[in-house]
């Protein structure tokens, strides 16, 4: 169901590979589609076809990707597969023919031409939003890409790699015309402040951020099962801050189309469930060192226990027997000597055999508390999937 409202094209692009931009914008046109928006979605990655491969199992047999067809004259017959649930979200892939020899050797700019005519005669009129799965780093193609769409999101990752990468992207923007230009970073963990606060002072006068996605192995195991990244049924913090991600461009539209509230109230407390049980994993993380430096302590107490008095009475028959034999001490004296290594061994022997220090209270206590611990976050995870397996079942908690 379209809104009337002219096209919308939005270019996800990426300074370097392995940002996790297909996931991105293949979850934001889902999180769109879901919104009651009519979405297009183009693979424009015609080296890698990450975005093709993705939908491979809905394309009709006989079908064909925009850079096999021999000419721009030809894109208004590329077919448009759509996902099987009911969706109004149609993609249209790079290539099709997986049976067939790849062809590398392409004319660059003949596939910018074929890509222009795609967005503008085939999937460009009748959509509320196409986007744009954009090759990593500067093209052709994402020049023409670009050079069609009215809004860029540059997804990248918060390390010193891809700060050097969006600082060289941030250049490759077209002159000639508006775009607006934004900042998403993507996988992120709670340890890469810093390296975020880098990356927004060295693209803020071009490029504004408009949020980070956490990192979520829900994300990735859905890749792997060809399934969506995102399930509303089953909100994630991945979905709330792609929700808020999205309502940070200049799109009215889709700030309108998009409730976060109730989806928030849901966040929330899987938050807090999340926040109480890395409270206790991190609690046990402490008493796991306290007791190694327990256990250490015990051992280094322990061995010089035994060999403080070793080391001493081998030293003291050593000196003995070496004295006697350069006749500086009588017979008696090596005895004596003798005597006194076999006391330091004797020392040496209760050591080993003494009973533990007075810690021993501190250790066992240590040790059960861990035990409960360890129990407790057993429990408090099977009650998050419990927890989130009832809220599957139930739906989604609201509009979206």
């Amino acid at each position: 169901m379209t809104t009337g409202s002219t096209t919308s094209i939005i270019a996800f692009v990426s300074g370097k590979g392995g940002t996790g931009k297909t996931g991105v914008s293949i979850a934001a046109g889902y999180l769109l589609a879901n919104a009651g928006f009519k979405v297009g979605l183009v693979d424009v990655d015609p080296a890698t076809h990450g975005m093709s491969y993705f939908f491979a199992h809905l394309y009709p047999e006989g079908s064909y990707g925009w850079t096999e067809v021999a000419d721009a004259e030809q894109v208004a017959n590329i077919p448009l597969a759509g996902p099987r649930d009911e969706l109004d979200l149609w993609i249209t892939p790079s290539i099709t023919r997986f049976d067939e020899e790849l062809v590398t050797d392409r004319d660059l700019n003949k596939l910018s031409q074929t890509l222009t005519a795609v967005v503008k005669r085939r999937i460009g009129k009748g959509f509320d939003y196409v986007l744009l799965d954009c090759q990593a780093g500067s093209s052709p193609i994402v020049s023409a890409a670009l050079s069609q769409s009215n809004h860029a999101i540059i997804v990248t990752e918060a390390d010193p790699v891809s700060i050097f990468a969006v600082n060289v992207m941030r250049h490759q923007f077209p002159k000639d015309r508006r775009i607006g230009v934004w900042g998403l970073v993507n996988k992120a963990f709670p340890e890469e402040k810093e390296y975020f606060a880098a990356l927004t002072d060295v693209a803020s006068k071009t490029i504004k951020f408009i949020g980070q996605l956490p990192f979520d192995s829900d994300v990735r195991r859905a890749f792997f099962r060809r399934e969506a990244p995102i399930a509303l049924n089953q909100p994630s913090p991945f979905v709330f801050a792609l929700s808020l991600a999205l309502q940070q461009i200049d799109d009215p539209r889709i700030k309108d189309a998009i409730d976060t509230s109730q989806l928030s109230q849901f966040v929330e407390k899987r938050g807090k469930r999340q926040e109480r049980l890395e409270q206790m994993q991190s609690a046990r993380m402490d008493l796991e060192k306290e007791v190694y430096s327990i256990l250490v302590r015990r051992q280094r107490t322990r061995l010089l226990r035994v060999l403080l008095p070793m080391v001493t009475g081998a030293l003291y028959t050593l000196t003995g027997f070496g004295l006697y034999r350069a006749g500086q001490i009588p017979y008696w004296g090596l005895v004596l000597a003798l005597g006194g290594g076999a006391v330091a061994v004797a020392f040496a022997l209760i050591g080993f055999l003494r009973p533990p220090p007075p810690d021993e209270f501190e250790l066992d206590s240590k040790r059960t508390l861990l035990q409960q611990l360890n129990q407790r976050i057993a429990e408090y995870k099977v009650l998050t999937i419990t927890s989130s397996q009832r809220h599957q079942e139930q739906g989604p908690p609201g509009n979206i």
